[in-house]
C-alpha cells in the first residue's frame, strides 16, 4: 500500500510538473513580471531589515531568499527553450544574476560587517534591472 501511494505521488508530481511547464508558454509575460517584482521586493525588504538591525539574517531567512532565485532560474531555463531571443528574457537573466550577487553579499554579512553601501548599490541595480524587464515585457506584449 505504501509503495502504491509513493508511485501515485510520483505520477501526480510528474503530471503537475508537466502542466506547469506548459503554463510557462501561456503565462510567460505574467511570470516574467512576477519574478522581477518579487526579486525587487525581496531585495528591498532584506536591505531595509539589515539597515534597521545590528544582526545578520539567520540561515533560514537567507534560504527564503534562495527559493525565489531557484524558481526564477528554472523559469528562465524553460522559457529559453521557446523564446531564446526575447529581450525580456535576456533582461530577466541579468536581473537573476545580480540577485544571486545580492544573496552572496547577504551571506557574507553573516561572517563580517555588512557593506551596506555596496548592498544599497546592488539593490539600486536590481531596481533598475527589474524596470528594464517590465518595460521589455510591455513592448513584447504590445507587439
Amino acid at each position: 500500500m505504501a509503495l502504491r501511494s509513493l508511485l501515485f505521488g510520483l505520477l501526480l508530481g510528474g503530471v503537475i510538473a508537466s502542466s506547469a511547464a506548459g503554463c510557462y508558454w501561456l503565462r510567460y509575460f505574467d511570470l516574467a513580471r512576477t519574478h522581477a517584482e518579487l526579486i525587487q521586493d525581496l531585495a528591498e525588504a532584506t536591505l531595509a531589515s539589515l539597515e534597521a538591525t545590528d544582526r545578520p539574517l539567520a540561515p533560514g531567512e537567507i534560504e527564503r531568499l534562495r527559493y525565489p532565485l531557484a524558481r526564477a532560474r528554472e523559469f528562465t531555463e524553460i522559457a529559453r527553450k521557446r523564446y531564446p531571443d526575447r529581450e525580456s528574457l535576456a533582461a530577466l537573466d541579468g536581473l537573476v544574476a545580480r540577485y544571486a550577487d545580492f544573496i552572496t553579499a547577504v551571506e557574507r554579512a553573516r561572517v563580517e560587517p555588512p557593506d551596506l553601501a555596496s548592498m544599497r548599490a546592488l539593490v539600486g541595480d536590481l531596481d533598475s534591472r527589474a524596470e528594464i524587464v517590465r518595460q521589455a515585457v510591455a513592448r513584447e506584449e504590445a507587439g
